[in-house]
């Protein structure tokens, strides 16, 4: 199949070729016409409009804004200008309330084989010493198809679920077109497994008890072959970046089998382990970071149990630096890092963006 014929099948008919060797320039106007739209500013921190389709940070700030998602080679095929605004006071203006261009076209991307841009409408500005909001207005938008781009199609536009605001659908030049890695086969496909639950980072061991109550048969286990897996980001989230490169499959985690050297686990005996949780303190371009994931409370890891006898080894923890000298010294104190965070309040009631219930004078 052609990539013609598959943007012919992401669009709904009637549909057209878009000539390539020709000039196309597609015009559009996006109107906002809310003169009854909620606002609600809480704590000078969240700035609601009821019409909004999304919101951004902006000097500390969670924004209500406009957006709208364009089919266009690139940001620079796009103009725009905001026209018959009319505006209303909602309040006094803010003293860092930073000034900036209320239209933007910015993080030109691919979406499947489709080249797309993001359209900002930001329906707030500052105006007399008032901060005034955005009640009617339209956005002129033209976007230029150049001689030796890719076919384009027209047709009422859509990607997946998501609509696209303009009718042309411009296919991405293929040295923009998404390579994703060949996925090697998945460590969990063979053998037995056993899910576990990590709250928080630290040290984690498994004891005869908790194994034998998750229904492995601890006397049947060989366990030079156990192994444990997490995912690539060992419990954080995974980046949200558009563009970055999938992480594939799981990591195996090294463990330490601590049997007593008789080869079985028996009561007293359990594996060790260390593991992350959702959130917690990270090295991040040389300083600690606190890293804590949106969207879940637990991470988990794997314990594999191998069907096949010959399955190699697993991985173990390497044994530290012996210390020829002796202590000389008894340290009864220490210094440790700990952060709060209760991620209760969200703002909008929708994006990853929370806070801890707003404090009060």
């Amino acid at each position: 199949m052609s990539r013609l014929a598959l943007f012919i099948l992401l669009l709904s008919a009637p549909w057209t070729v878009v000539p390539a060797q020709q000039s196309v320039i597609e015009r559009l106007v996006l109107e906002v016409n809310h003169p009854q739209a909620r606002v609600e500013i809480v704590d000078d921190h969240f700035y609601r409009l009821s019409t909004a389709t999304t919101s951004v940070n902006l000097d500390g700030r969670l924004v209500d804004i406009y957006r709208w998602t364009l089919s266009a080679q690139d940001t620079s095929r796009v103009t725009v200008r905001l026209v018959d605004a009319r505006w209303e006071p909602v309040g006094p203006a803010p003293t860092d309330f930073l000034p900036r261009p209320l239209l933007s076209v910015h993080s030109p991307q691919v979406w499947g084989q489709l080249s797309v841009v993001v359209l900002d409408l930001i329906p707030w500005r500052l105006s007399n010493d008032r901060l005034e909001r955005l009640k009617s207005g339209a956005v002129e938008v033209s976007i230029r198809q150049a001689p030796g781009d890719p076919a384009g199609v027209t047709g009422p536009n859509r990607f997946g679920s998501t609509p696209v605001a303009n009718s042309i659908a411009v296919p991405a030049r293929r040295d923009r077109q998404p390579s994703l890695p060949r996925a090697t086969a998945a460590p969990l496909a063979t053998g037995t497994w056993l899910q576990i639950p990590l709250g928080v980072d630290g040290l984690y061991h498994l004891t005869v008890d908790y194994l034998s109550d998750a229904g492995v048969t601890v006397g049947a286990l060989d366990l030079a072959r156990l192994r444990l897996y997490a995912p690539a980001q060992l419990g954080r989230p995974l980046p949200d970046r558009v563009g970055t490169p999938p992480a594939e499959n799981l990591v195996e985690v090294a463990i330490q089998v601590r049997d007593g050297g008789d080869g079985s686990l028996d009561d007293g005996d359990d594996i060790l382990f260390y593991g992350q949780g959702p959130r917690g303190f990270d090295l991040v371009d040389g300083s600690l970071a606190f890293v804590q994931h949106p969207y879940a409370n637990e991470a988990y890891v794997w314990l594999q149990i191998p069907s096949d006898p010959g399955a190699p080894d697993g991985l173990r923890m390497a044994p530290g630096r012996a210390f020829a000298a002796s202590a000389n010294e008894e340290i009864t104190t220490g210094r440790s890092r700990y952060h709060h965070e209760i991620d209760a309040f969200n703002g909008f009631d929708s994006g990853p963006e929370w806070y801890q219930t707003p404090l009060s004078k």
